[in-house]
């Protein structure tokens, strides 16, 4: 994903942040070496969010800014 958008300098300046609500996004984000938010209001749950390592969850869509 990061090499076909050429997106590298992105992920190696901490530009880029990947927004998810499940499991697969969490992996998918640290298989791109780039860190994952996971959001509560979506489908996952606390403790699957915390078992799959993400970098960052929040409650609430203003937590985003």
């Amino acid at each position: 994903m990061i090499q076909e958008n050429h997106l590298e300098e992105e992920r190696k300046n901490g530009k880029i942040l990947m927004i998810g609500d499940r499991k697969h996004d969490i992996i998918g984000a640290h298989k791109n070496k780039i860190p994952c938010c996971a959001c509560l209001w979506g489908y996952g749950s606390r403790q699957e969010f915390s078992e799959f390592g993400a970098d960052y969850v929040i409650e609430r869509p203003g937590e985003l800014l």
